[in-house]
């Protein structure tokens, strides 16, 4: 091609691409690519729609106020309780004692996701 056309140039070979393509490929065969673009949208709901920080802001305002009126004792944060200490890898031994249940309660009110809202996911690149 560059040859042909008396250009000069690089080839460059995209193994990611061409990865990405097949794995989507199969997703789709599989009838599971929609699970991929459900992801996407939840990882993108931060930002919120026409490239702003609404949403964002919204969860940042609900979140503040969920820690302000309620403890560790809610049973919202009691029902999520075990998947927040898996998702932490907290050793079992640890799990269920009111010392822990206060203190992680505490500490996910500095999760980043609460504080800073996160790249976007773009499925149009693919990779």
């Amino acid at each position: 091609l560059f040859l042909k056309t008396g250009t000069r140039g690089t080839v460059w070979p995209d193994p990611w691409h061409v990865w990405w393509g097949a794995a989507c490929d199969g997703l789709k065969e599989a009838r599971a690519y929609l699970l991929v673009q459900e992801y996407a949208v939840c990882l993108n709901v931060q930002g919120g729609p026409w490239r702003g920080d609404a949403f964002h802001g919204v969860i940042k305002a609900a979140a503040a106020e969920y820690f302000r009126k309620c403890d560790c004792s809610d049973g919202l944060y009691r029902s999520v309780y075990d998947r927040i200490c898996e998702e932490r890898q907290v050793p079992l031994m640890e799990r269920g004692a009111e010392e822990h249940y206060a203190s992680l309660f505490k500490d996910i009110q500095k999760a980043p996701v609460l504080n800073k809202k996160g790249e976007k996911v773009n499925m149009g690149r693919r990779y």
